[in-house]
């Protein structure tokens, strides 16, 4: 999505337009609208190739790709907007296709992590995960972690990860092989 905060609105506002099948808007009324709403928060006033280009924005985008429809009325040489099928919004959408993607990667990742003892919690959230936003795991395996069942230690690791979430220093205890004792502060963030 855009990071330009107009840009938003104006997408609300259309979206809104669209939605109303009680009202065919031209695209002159689409821009009274826009510019009627806009100059109410912003003062700002748009022109007609803005509102063109928002709306071959809003068409074109894989995570939009809204089915705004242009319907030809009176003499044929102008047409009123909306959007083909009457449920739907841009903002129904509970994630878009980047965050499913971003949220996929992460699924992944997270997933390298499973069958170690201290991370049987992931296993549970990992699922939830999936089934909440019906996201298949992928199968293809781009990255491989060596995983030692007799590594000793692994049970503390989740209290590490915890504590570098929360910006907690980790206090270790050290014992060399010679036997010396020392303790050891980590900030681990």
């Amino acid at each position: 999505m855009p990071t330009n905060k107009n840009a938003q609105l104006r997408y609300k506002i259309l979206d809104r337009c669209f939605s109303n099948f009680k009202h065919k808007y031209t695209i002159d009324e689409l821009v009274d609208e826009v510019n009627e709403s806009l100059s109410d928060l912003t003062g700002k006033v748009i022109s007609l190739r803005q509102i063109r280009d928002d709306i071959k924005y809003m068409r074109d985008r894989v995570y939009y790709n809204a089915p705004i429809k242009a319907y030809p009325f009176g003499s044929g040489r102008q047409c009123y907007y909306r959007y083909e099928d009457p449920d739907f919004s841009i903002f129904d959408n509970e994630l878009s296709v980047e965050e499913v993607n971003n949220l996929r990667s992460t699924i992944d990742m997270l997933g390298k992590f499973r069958g170690t003892p201290a991370n049987v919690w992931l296993e549970e959230v990992i699922s939830n995960l999936e089934y909440r936003f019906n996201i298949k795991p992928n199968t293809e395996s781009l990255i491989a972690f060596e995983n030692n069942e007799q590594l000793k230690g692994l049970e503390y690791l989740s209290s590490i990860i915890d504590m570098t979430i929360h910006h907690q220093p980790v206090i270790i205890h050290y014992r060399s092989f010679k036997g010396k004792e020392q303790n050891a502060i980590i900030h681990p963030y």
